[in-house]
């Protein structure tokens, strides 16, 4: 993949900026505080790493980073990540949304960015097996997967063996203990959605009772059957009316009126009746669901939340129970196939181990190689590569490996953790990844200062590296060397510029007179004295580059 154009809009102090890379080697100079470490922030953001809401420049709704790059069958990757200024990220692949996620999968084959972290990484050991798998390539690959299979085939005979038991008392105990949880369970019969249905019809048998009691309540007030009932109560009361009607043609009338009102009442106690034998309500019926619910809570307390999960349960039971019936034959087949499997994650580890041993060697020839022509001539380095011992179970990795390191003649091989300083882990990673050039994968290749800590002919041999791992790569570096800075094909300036009281960074391509000028500067610190100018103009010949 080849990065034609990066474009960056409202990221930090960046308002809007435009990268085109040259195909080969770019380098990116400018003053302290110009912005350089923004761009390096920006392609950090690009490839899904964390972003922070600092990162939306000041004022501005929204950060967006997008680049371009082209395929050697001029197939089209177009990357696009912003974030706004609530926090919240969301990333493009050829204009359809992915997660992060998807996008540092994608990008991790795309794009490297090697900085100051990178130089502090070079020291971990776990960085140095993975660089020689890179070296030793699909063969370790390959050797390392399956390892790993055999790893997982492992884990599944220990849970196989952990099941059975360590012992036939153990095992026989555990099948007796299923066998009573089987029994429980099947007894109770359960169907699936059961309890739902028992509640449902509980409910609908509350609701039952509660409708036959207040129908009986309401038959003992009116009936003529009860004393005293509304009913007995009326005729009593229309009878001494009818009585007294005999001296009083009111009286009369209100007799009348009552006797109506006693039909009224007959008529509705005789519906209150009718209702009530229609009202089905069995108590024992009721006793019978609540039982069934008991129980189902009970089993639901030992085995699950909802009978499906009790069901659910009883079959893992049952396959458990049928696994442990010829448990010891299974078991000593068991030990057997682990046994095994171990001797096949030696026999594994072992060619791996041939594999990194034999990739080290020609490794460790060609990086003492590249160090020599970076100025480091007493170097030594070494790759040890030791068995990760087996405690209790293999190691995910079966061997630790470590990058040894001697500057001075003399002096032993040590961790380079121990012993390297900053310029020289800088010149180290450089030396490892012009090896790797030809088997990396990655695309493009940005250096953040990898020149720091190094001057003189060091600098020079380092910008010859980087115009090696540009015939194969695309190289981008910021740097402060002039070396480096001449040896590039393509030259950015970024300089940091006030308009108003706003600060935003630009980006210059130089040429001619401007690149001399600036090479200059980081020769001298003026781009006008005629020494550092001249010098610079001969650096850039050196190179071809005017």
């Amino acid at each position: 993949m080849l990065l034609l154009r990066v474009e960056i809009h409202d990221f930090a102090l960046v308002e809007e900026l435009v990268l085109e890379p040259a195909d080969g080697f770019t380098v990116l100079t400018g003053e302290t505080g110009a912005g350089k470490s923004i761009l390096i922030d920006a392609f950090e953001f690009l490839s899904g790493t964390r972003s922070d809401r600092n990162m939306v420049r000041t004022a501005c709704d929204e950060a967006r980073v997008e680049a371009l790059f082209q395929s050697e069958d001029n197939e089209e990757l177009l990357i696009f990540r912003s974030l706004n200024a609530s926090g919240r990220s969301y990333a493009k692949i050829n204009g359809e949304l992915v997660t992060i996620r998807s996008l540092r999968d994608k990008m991790k084959d795309v794009l490297a960015i090697h900085g100051q972290n990178d130089q502090q990484a070079i020291f971990d050991d776990s960085l140095h097996r993975e660089l020689v798998d890179a070296y030793a390539g699909a063969e370790a690959e390959l050797l390392l997967a399956d390892y790993h299979a055999l790893l997982q085939d492992l884990l599944a005979i220990d849970e196989d063996i952990s099941r059975l038991g360590e012992s036939p008392e153990q095992r026989a105990a555990r099948q007796d203990f299923l066998s009573y949880q089987i029994e429980e369970i099947e007894a109770a019969d359960l169907r699936p959605s059961e309890e739902e249905e028992l509640l449902k019809r509980a409910k609908t048998l509350q609701a039952l009772h509660s409708l036959a009691e207040q129908l009986n309540i309401s038959l003992k007030a009116l009936s003529a059957e009860s004393d005293p009932g509304a009913l007995n109560l009326i005729r009593h009361a229309r009878k001494a009316l009818q009585e007294a009607a005999r001296y009083s043609s009111k009286c009369k009338q209100l007799a009348e009126n009552l006797e109506s009102i006693e039909s009224e009442i007959d008529e509705l106690v005789y519906e209150l009746n009718r209702t009530s034998d229609k009202v089905s309500y069995d108590p024992e019926q009721v006793a019978e669901l609540d039982r069934r619910l008991i129980l189902i809570q009970r089993l639901k307390d030992k085995y699950g939340k909802s009978v499906e999960e009790i069901l659910l349960f009883l079959e893992k039971a049952r396959d458990e129970y049928t696994f442990l019936k010829d448990s010891e034959r299974i078991y000593e087949e068991k030990i057997a196939d682990k046994q095994l499997l171990l001797k096949k994650l030696d026999v594994c580890s072992s060619k791996l181990l041939q594999v990194r041993q034999k990739a080290s060697k020609s490794l460790v020839t060609k990086i003492i190689a590249e160090l020599h022509s970076l100025n480091m001539k007493d170097v030594r380095f070494d790759v040890s590569i030791t068995d990760i011992p087996n405690r209790g179970s293999p190691p995910r990795d079966p061997h630790h490996v470590s990058f040894r390191f001697s500057a001075n003649p003399g002096e032993p091989l040590k961790a380079l953790v121990d012993i390297a300083s900053g310029g020289e882990a800088s010149r180290i990673l450089l030396a490892i990844k012009t090896v790797l050039a030809d088997v990396d994968n990655v695309s493009v290749l940005i250096f953040d200062e990898i020149d720091r800590g190094v001057a003189g002919e060091t600098s020079q041999r380092i910008a010859e590296k980087l115009q090696a791992i540009g015939q194969h790569r695309q190289v981008l570096c910021v740097t402060h060397s002039a070396p480096i800075a001449a040896a590039a094909k393509k030259h950015l300036l970024i300089s940091k510029l006030v308009d108003g009281k706003r600060s935003r960074t630009n980006v210059l391509e130089l040429k001619d007179d401007n690149r001399v000028a600036e090479i200059a500067r980081l020769l001298s610190g003026s781009t006008n004295e005629s020494e550092a100018r001249n010098l610079a103009h001969s650096l850039l010949a050196s190179h071809g580059n005017i």
